[in-house]
């Protein structure tokens, strides 16, 4: 058992084990030090304090407060914004993402200026960089806009949080996703309050980020758009419907990480975006939310880095079979350089070495299966680092032997 010594196949080691996958909610658990205060940070150090200290408890609702960024070489960021909580599964981890918005447009950290930023929490990666190194390769294949992130040390109305992700909220902008005002941001992901959606002919659940919210005639209007780019998958007349190179940096990006979340299908999709002018065709992108992917998940055999995930799905499946499509998509591939990104993870790690030293010493999970992990790996950071760049290195070679 890991983080314990109970003899294999005892009661006691049955129990030991719920009690580890059930402890993410439990205070009798130690995976977090809250008393924990760094006395060294080389990150920027993002402060966050809501009027009153007012706890940020819910997705729904904000807070007002202050933001301050320090340590940094520029003279840093103070200002007014509000705050709340980001995510799906994600909320429910002990370290929590959080969604900022700031009173006026500012460009932190070197990113272009916007209201709208996302703080991820990777509670659940202990790597810390699967997020960040799928962007890379988001970028690497070219496509059209990449979610902008750097990583900081976060505290929370004076709680130290540990390593977060400051990364670009996805959004219409000149700057993110460039779009027309007539033009539509989407999101596939079940059904919530926050959105209008509709279903696709193979049953897909699309919401409607922008316009928001749209009229009667423009749901029904992307509605039909998207059934007739369904139609058309698999089809001569694919590409009048489908921007297919980034379909292609899309896919090869989800796919490489056997992403859990972005196989198109009834009830298994969430957080992949799409776009599409009013005359143009739908495009896939940008890419978002990798924390399980790269073999960090137990489930639908997304650990095995072996097989393919994203091609077995309700539009890719078409258009794989489509023999163009195909040649297409396999010379993009060629593209692709893995040992640029183990290259990057390595360049990553330098930088976050002293971050992940104080990251792990508020949240004591190394060496602990968290719930959905398909291992808990040696129980150090460089153990996580090299179970996600071998991970990455065999499923490349897998599909270069499995065109």
């Amino acid at each position: 058992m890991i983080g314990g010594s109970m003899a294999t196949g005892s009661s006691s080691s049955f129990v030991g084990h719920l009690l580890l996958g059930g402890c993410l909610l439990s205070s009798a658990c130690s995976l977090e030090d809250p008393s924990f205060v760094p006395t060294t940070m080389n990150l920027p150090v993002l402060t966050l304090t809501t009027v009153g200290q007012t706890p940020v408890a819910s997705r729904e609702d904000s807070v007002v407060g202050a933001l301050s960024i320090a340590n940094v070489p520029d003279g840093g960021f103070d200002g007014p914004m509000s705050i709340r909580g980001h995510g799906n599964s994600s909320w429910g981890w002990p370290k929590k993402p959080y969604k900022l918005k700031l009173d006026a447009k500012a460009a932190l950290l070197g990113m272009p200026a916007s209201k709208d930023w996302l703080l991820l929490a990777n509670y659940v990666d202990k790597s810390l960089l699967r997020n960040s190194v799928a962007f890379e390769l988001s970028r690497q294949l070219g496509s059209a806009y990449t979610p902008r992130s750097t990583f900081v040390e976060l505290f929370l109305n004076g709680q130290y949080e540990g390593v977060y992700q400051l990364t670009e909220q996805i959004k219409v902008a000149s700057t993110r996703v460039d779009l027309s005002d007539q033009g539509y941001l989407l999101e596939i992901e079940p059904p919530t309050a926050d959105h209008r959606y509709f279903d696709t002919p193979s049953g897909i659940s699309v919401g409607v980020q922008q316009p928001d919210p749209p009229s009667d005639e423009q749901l029904q209007s992307i509605d039909q758009q998207l059934q007739s780019m369904e139609a058309a998958l698999g089809s001569a007349a694919q590409g009048q419907f489908l921007d297919e190179d980034a379909a292609i940096a899309w896919y090869w990006t989800n796919e490489l990480f056997k992403n859990v979340d972005a196989q198109i299908a009834k009830d298994m999709t969430r957080s992949v975006y799409l776009s599409k002018e009013p005359t143009g065709p739908v495009k896939l992108g940008p890419v978002w939310d990798f924390d399980l992917g790269a073999g960090n998940i137990d489930e639908h055999g997304c650990d095995d880095p072996h097989g393919y995930w994203v091609r077995q799905s309700a539009w890719f499946t078409p258009l794989f079979a489509d023999p163009d499509f195909a040649a297409k998509a396999e010379a993009r591939w060629h593209t692709v350089d893995v040992a640029a990104l183990v290259a990057f993870v390595e360049q990553s790690a330098a930088a976050l070495d002293q971050g992940q030293q104080n990251n792990f010493r508020r949240w004591t999970v190394l060496g602990r299966r968290l719930r959905y992990n398909s291992s808990a790996t040696g129980g150090t950071w460089r153990a996580e680092l090299d179970a996600l760049e071998q991970w990455l290195t065999t499923r490349a070679q897998w599909v270069d032997q499995n065109p």
